[in-house]
């Protein structure tokens, strides 16, 4: 269905801090690059598949806690 693949286009695009006239991520600015390297602090990736317990939820709310570094 590409749920996944969805996601990742849209929190890049929304972290992106040069949105070209497409609306689309430029590539070219530091949250596009670290994204592109895998490097970024603000995007965070989980598979729902397998983290679904309760630990995991307290975990993810601790993390989003924690205010964007960059954007």
């Amino acid at each position: 269905m590409g749920k996944t693949t969805c996601a990742r286009i849209l929190a890049k695009t929304i972290n992106c801090t040069n949105i070209t006239p497409e609306l689309e991520a430029c590539n070219e600015c530091d949250s596009c690059r670290s994204f592109n390297d895998g490097s970024s602090f603000n995007i965070f990736e989980l598979d729902a598949a397998s983290n679904n317990s309760v630990d995991d939820m307290r975990q993810l709310i601790e993390q989003v806690q924690v205010p964007p570094q960059i954007g």
